[in-house]
């Protein structure tokens, strides 16, 4: 399938939808989450998944607002898309270029992410690829599954934009026993992708090797190497009380017991009905 640089970018989101309908047919006939083409992960079930940017961001930095920097803008003229609009079409991109879509004319981000990809010999194995607790209801997909030279897969979480507001924070977070972390985009995107590989590591296909959060912006892109300690004990145990507290468990409704039922008794005839 070859897309011109004349077509539009309704036959792009077309085609993306198409697939993730056939995606999610498969995955559903097979028992497994999939991830649905108005966003958001599911069960096979059909049952929504807790995300795991709304679960995060509620409990690590609910409060957070960007410093206003005079003048640092997006990056991107509003002419070329910028924001959710720019992400969402790299994201589409990505997605089709994971599933062999041949696309004439890609986004300028995107280009760049494929330029990387290319530079360290990483191959695309699955995008927007579902991961879920066995037990809680929250998922997530990991934005890029690749392979590297080795054979060893990594998770790649692919953020577009914060010029200007990347590592810039006025507070910080308390993740685990580390209560000085910056509350900034940058450690919120790295813990995304901590907790996309842990819920990654519990029964995944493709299990994480090693992630990265890959930030695409004008002036070019930089790589953010998943830390070891972001997947210490504790930091998962906090995970995994948040999850159980947010997210709990199917309940199954216990069956009352039937009542019991007493069986008429016969009424025995009297002597004097009898004689009567």
């Amino acid at each position: 399938m070859m897309f011109s640089s004349k077509q539009t970018q309704k036959r792009k989101k077309d085609t993306y939808a198409r697939i993730m309908m056939a995606r999610g047919k498969l995955a559903k006939a097979r028992g497994e989450p999939y991830f649905n083409i108005m966003g958001g992960c599911y069960y096979s079930t059909g049952r929504k998944l807790k995300g795991c940017t709304e679960l995060l961001s509620s409990h690590f930095w609910s409060h957070y607002s960007a410093p206003h920097t005079p003048g640092n803008g997006m990056g991107t003229p509003r002419s070329q898309g910028w924001g959710m609009n720019r992400g969402k079409r790299v994201d589409t991109e990505l997605f089709l270029l994971s599933c062999g879509v041949t696309i004439g004319q890609l986004h300028h981000y995107t280009a760049k992410v494929m330029s990387l990809l290319r530079q360290f010999s990483w191959t695309i194995i699955a995008g927007q690829h579902v991961v879920a607790h066995p037990t809680y209801r929250v998922g997530t997909a990991a934005d890029l599954v690749v392979r590297d030279r080795e054979g060893k897969i990594i998770y790649l979480e692919i953020k577009c934009g914060y010029s200007g507001t990347w590592e810039a924070s006025r507070s910080h977070i308390t993740v685990g026993k580390h209560s000085d972390l910056d509350n900034s985009p940058k450690y919120h995107a790295l813990l995304q992708l901590a907790f996309t590989m842990w819920l990654g590591a519990m029964g995944s296909a493709y299990r994480p090797d090693s992630g990265y959060v890959v930030r695409v912006h004008d002036g070019g892109i930089s790589l953010h190497e998943m830390r070891d300690w972001l997947l210490k004990d504790d930091i998962v145990s906090d995970f995994e009380r948040l999850c159980a507290s947010q997210c709990p468990p199917a309940k199954t409704k216990k069956r009352k017991a039937p009542k019991a039922t007493r069986r008429p008794v016969k009424r025995r005839k009297r002597l004097s009905d009898t004689t009567a």
